[in-house]
């Protein structure tokens, strides 16, 4: 593999481990909004139940594609969840030997970053003080699950049969798309004080009988006004309710590494 590869792989790590997570803080057949609504079809009548809905697994594992727009590579990864205790990123862009691992906890992230053999870790609160950021985010992003509704401090808005839901937390906006089944849609999250902006566009939806429907091609698109970055996560296996390890282990010999260490990285 050219050094040119090598760099390029090691940033687009970073970039699904920090970058889309951290965007707004340091940064079957596709589901079409819904027409009239079938006999037995479940209309939204409270939000504040949707949230728990979408988390009524016990865990999940996703095996995915990713890749990024303007380029040939092509990285593959895998997801795990135990929801709202721990989500874990395995990255493996070269012949499945992974490269690099993120552990999202309650209120902590590590990463390891087998590149440069050096991890890095470190609280919510420390990479972002004036909160907004935690591990519903995290997983709602990646996994087309609401956060902020259980609390019923939210604003809705009907438009062609789908609610616009718009939760407001430490200066950060997120909106779901949701349609009448309670399905995720589209996702945004919004700094308008950083001009920081993120979209999850969900499709290609797989029925899943006890959390709603799961998608299988998520596109996400990060923009700061100057830099644009858009991914495409395309899921080709996902199961419930199996045994998973979250667990993450630091290889002796890595050395610590500072969130500027690994800012310098990022394409931008």
């Amino acid at each position: 593999m050219s050094n040119k590869q090598k760099r390029f792989l090691s940033r687009a790590c970073l970039v699904i481990c920090l970058v889309l997570p951290f965007a707004m803080l340091q940064s079957c057949k596709t589901k079409q909004p819904a027409a009239e609504p079938a006999a037995g079809q479940q209309e939204i009548s409270d939000l504040t139940t949707l949230e728990q809905r979408h988390k009524n697994f016990r865990n999940l594992t996703a095996k995915a594609e990713v890749s990024f727009g303007g380029s040939v590579f092509s990285l593959s990864g895998t997801l795990r969840l135990v929801p709202d205790s721990a989500m874990m990123i395995s990255v493996q862009p070269v012949f499945g030997i992974e490269m690099a691992r993120v552990l999202c906890t309650q209120d902590s992230i590590f990463v390891v970053n087998k590149f440069n053999k050096n991890y890095f870790s470190a609280s919510y609160s420390d990479i972002y003080s004036k909160g907004g950021l935690d591990l519903q985010m995290i997983q709602g992003l990646f996994c087309n699950m609401p956060w902020g509704l259980s609390q019923g401090d939210f604003s809705m808005s009907r438009y062609d049969r789908n609610s616009y839901v718009v939760t407001s937390d430490g200066g950060i906006e997120s909106t779901f798309l949701i349609d009448d089944e309670g399905s995720v849609l589209r996702t945004t999250v919004e700094n308008r004080a950083r001009n920081l902006f993120l979209l999850a566009e969900y499709s290609d939806f797989m029925p899943v009988k006890q959390r709603g429907d799961y998608p299988l091609q998520t596109k996400l698109v990060y923009s700061d006004g100057k830099n644009n970055i858009t991914v495409s996560v395309r899921t080709s296996s996902v199961t419930f309710d199996r045994k998973v390890n979250v667990g993450i282990s630091i290889p002796s010999g890595y050395k610590k590494a500072g969130l500027e260490d690994l800012m310098k990285l990022l394409p931008f």
